[in-house]
């Protein structure tokens, strides 16, 4: 039994395990449109991959996710740069960047509206 449980076979174990649970659970013990069967999320996905909708989509919302990296990147590299090289920068942005170091990015980033219907 150690043996099993050190193995991968444990790990591919618990995923099936888990995957089965889901449905199961879909089945017989939620009736929510929020919790769908395993079987009808995996049919979705394999249309979504026939239909090329799915890689489109993904890879423009990547593209989008990168480009605005890429942005953030340039603005704190820029204004690190400045504040490195420019006293008077220093002085003025070194506390608000020490206050808003510890606060958490969700708490900064209000969620797309799109999240908030529920």
């Amino acid at each position: 039994m150690r043996r099993f449980m050190r193995s991968r076979a444990s790990g591919v174990a618990l995923v099936l395990f888990l995957l089965a649970l889901w449905q199961v659970s879909a089945m017989y013990w939620t009736d929510s449109p929020n919790w769908p069967l395993l079987t009808d999320v995996a049919k979705s996905l394999a249309a979504g991959f026939a239909s090329n909708e799915l890689p489109e989509v993904f890879g423009s919302s990547l593209y989008r996710m990168l480009v605005g990296y890429l942005i953030g990147v340039a603005c704190a590299l820029g204004v690190g740069l400045l504040m490195a090289n420019v006293r008077l920068a220093q002085v003025a942005l070194d506390t608000m960047i020490e206050l808003l170091r510890p606060i958490p990015v969700p708490a900064i980033v209000p969620p797309h509206p799109a999240a908030r219907r529920g």
